[in-house]
């Protein structure tokens, strides 16, 4: 995860950068259980999963320092 400058523009253009990058793993996860359903991929589903997590997680870091 990059480091975040503090000031208040770089802080919005933050959070817009990972909720672009959310709405990309979002929908990646999405497409993998579509995928799993059809043929069983079941590792690609936790590969996924956990990038999806990692995603959530910078944006709940992003949030604190936006809200400190």
């Amino acid at each position: 995860m990059s480091p975040l400058v503090v000031c208040p523009t770089c802080l919005v253009q933050a959070l817009e950068q990972r909720k672009r990058e959310f709405v990309k793993y979002s929908k990646r996860f999405s497409n993998t259980l579509k995928d799993f359903f059809r043929e069983g991929q079941a590792q690609a589903v936790f590969v996924s999963a956990v990038a999806l997590i990692l995603q959530t997680n910078q944006i709940m870091v992003t949030v604190k320092y936006k809200c400190e």
